[in-house]
């Protein structure tokens, strides 16, 4: 195999700045080592990786957010969120996280057929997702895709860890009942 002499690496972090800004640090190291990175962004993150010198793919939405909106979505999401970040980790869990995952998997069904287009527009050489959901364009984009865990360690799973999302310390005689609940 040959490889490429600047070979097209498109980063696809979820949009939180946790993901983003690790992802702008991963490309930064790909630029240096003659890469070419660019960026899938949602709409509420335009702006951020072009702020490093990155191209910006920006996945179209079916509602698209106004320069005024895009400024303060997050501000305006931890507002909305607020209560249920003062609940304890498991009240949270039914509040907070399981809408919030029915979000994200309507976010990456919404996805599918604009970054299927994208990809086969940008032909990455490689996909790096930072994201806590697979989405199945990346799969059959027809280069390889590494999957990067840069904000949620805990998700995968370890018997020397806290259970993902529970609150509880690794030693935890609840865990096993929290697992049963849970993770069943």
């Amino acid at each position: 195999m040959t490889r490429k002499a600047s070979p097209t690496i498109a980063l696809f972090p979820e949009a939180s700045f946790g993901a983003a800004l690790n992802c702008v640090g991963i490309a930064q190291a790909l630029r240096a080592r003659g890469a070419r990175p660019v960026f899938i962004c949602h709409a509420g993150f335009s702006g951020v990786f072009a702020d490093y010198g990155f191209q910006e793919h920006q996945l179209p939405t079916d509602e698209p957010l106004t320069d005024s909106e895009r400024q303060s979505y997050w501000q305006a999401f931890v507002r909305r969120h607020l209560p249920h970040f003062r609940l304890s980790p498991i009240d949270q869990l039914e509040t907070y996280v399981a809408p919030t995952w029915e979000a994200i998997v309507d976010t990456a069904v919404n996805a599918e057929a604009p970054l299927r287009q994208l990809l086969a527009r940008l032909k990455p050489d490689a996909v790096v997702l930072d994201n806590v959901i697979m989405f199945p364009a990346l799969a059959s984009a027809g280069c390889p895709w590494v999957r990067v865990v840069s904000c949620a360690e805990t998700e995968l799973p370890d018997a020397d860890v806290p259970p993902y999302l529970s609150g509880l310390a690794a030693d935890d005689p609840s865990r096993v009942a929290f697992e049963a609940r849970y993770l069943a």
